[in-house]
């Protein structure tokens, strides 16, 4: 009995060892397959969550608008599918603001009785003082208690030889410093600005000390327009008003809680450049919409794909 059990485990053993070179082929065929087909279910997961983030619908997912509400939908139903815990100040949403920038166009400019147009012929630094002022003033001497003119190309050409000179911060320095030595308000003037990228027609995001003065850039085309050169005399009035301008964006924020003592965040952005609006794009030419598939929608998918 003891012997016929022996040869028993011996032939079975022989048996499963003489058999699988097919079973076990079949096997890895199977799991191969199955393996095929989990990767390409994956695949297809992710290029539809970037399908629909990308969409042309979307508008870009510009932070703030219907193009970004329409991801944040998408999103959140993800997670409700998935059954994942809410973790946001308000659902799976937390809403936060963004500095848009500054209004300006309250703000006025009178040269020599003429009004400035804002926006087009003149524009407030985005650190301008506030308030009004009035003053006569020569555009090549700067007195104290007098507004100033202030020539950009001069300060360009001084610090052509910096190559890590930047026009925007030394404007800044430049009109902070005329503030302290007695300047009622600082104008500067001709075509630098435009060839260094601070443009008449934004002011940018970023947030710098205020002045104590108004401070002004007026475009060259306006200044040749009044003829103004370094010998012109002038009567400038003006008043400085500007409010920040907020943007809400929202994240949205879902939570696998394992009750382990720590949390790791995993995160990708879903928002994008919208059409360009921002001018943060290295897109030219007309406006369109800047789908964002690279980067951040297929982010977004691979952290929908990993909860």
């Amino acid at each position: 009995m003891f012997s016929v059990k022996i040869l028993y485990t011996v032939s079975l053993l022989t048996l499963l060892s003489s058999i699988p070179a097919d079973l076990s082929a079949q096997r890895k065929t199977r799991k191969k397959r199955g393996g095929d087909n989990k990767e390409q279910i994956l695949k297809n997961r992710l290029q539809q969550h970037i399908a629909v983030l990308a969409h042309d619908s979307l508008e870009g997912r510009r932070t703030g608008t219907l193009g970004e509400e329409k991801a944040i939908r998408y999103i959140t139903q993800q997670y409700i599918q998935l059954g994942i815990k809410e973790a946001g100040t308000n659902g799976f949403l937390q809403p936060f603001d963004i500095f848009e920038g500054m209004e300006y166009r309250k703000s006025t400019l009178r040269i020599n009785g003429k009004d400035l147009q804002v926006g087009t012929d003149f524009m407030p630094m985005y650190w301008s003082g506030l308030g009004s002022f009035s003053s006569e003033a020569v555009v090549a001497l700067n007195e104290s208690g007098e507004a100033w003119w202030i020539d950009a190309d001069e300060i360009l050409e001084k610090n052509k030889e910096n190559p890590h000179f930047m026009l925007g911060p030394k404007l800044h320095e430049t009109a902070l410093d005329a503030a302290q030595k007695g300047a009622k308000a600082v104008i500067f003037y001709n075509g630098g600005l435009e060839k260094e990228g601070i443009k008449s027609k934004y002011i940018p995001r970023d947030r710098e000390k205020a002045s104590s003065i108004p401070v002004y850039h007026v475009a060259k085309a306006a200044f040749d327009k009044l003829g103004l050169n370094e010998e012109s005399e002038t009567i400038v009035q003006g008043s400085v008003q500007l409010e920040e301008v907020k943007r809400t964006g929202t994240n949205v924020v879902a939570l696998i809680d394992n009750g382990a003592p720590l949390t790791v965040i995993i995160g990708a952005h879903f928002d994008h450049l919208g059409y360009g609006e921002d001018e943060n794009s290295r897109h030219s030419g007309e406006p369109g919409i800047h789908n964002g598939a690279d980067d951040n929608a297929s982010g977004t998918a691979a952290v929908l794909e990993l909860a």
